[in-house]
């Protein structure tokens, strides 16, 4: 399978459909000066904007338990930072939790990540 074409097609669609603001957002802990260890360490919030739609989550996704019907699914670009699922979406203006990540294809290069958020 060629990745890089499957990651332009999807890169290319989504960009024609994109939705609102969704940025991802990351807390990352600072450094403990060895001099001070006695300082509070700051943490620094990365960002990144993604390409995405977003909608209702799609029924087969709902369980009830780790899945409610009351989630979003965010399709996206994969992000250059990556994504995890202590991040945070922000969807214009409005934090949500992820509950889960799947990249598509599940092997390989992921074209497409399903982020599904709750919030």
């Amino acid at each position: 399978m060629d990745y890089a074409r499957a990651a332009a097609t999807a890169k290319r669609l989504l960009t024609g459909a994109q939705q609102g603001v969704v940025v991802l957002s990351r807390e990352v802990p600072g450094q403990v000066d060895p001099a001070k260890p006695w300082v509070p360490v700051q943490l620094t919030v990365q960002t990144e904007g993604l390409t995405a739609t977003v909608k209702g989550v799609s029924a087969a996704f709902v369980d009830g338990t780790a899945v409610l019907a009351s989630d979003l699914e965010v399709l996206c670009v994969p992000p250059a930072m990556g994504v995890d699922v202590t991040d945070t979406i922000i969807i214009d203006g409005k934090r949500a939790a992820i509950v889960r990540v799947t990249p598509i294809p599940a092997a390989g290069q992921a074209a497409v990540l399903r982020l599904i958020v709750r919030g």
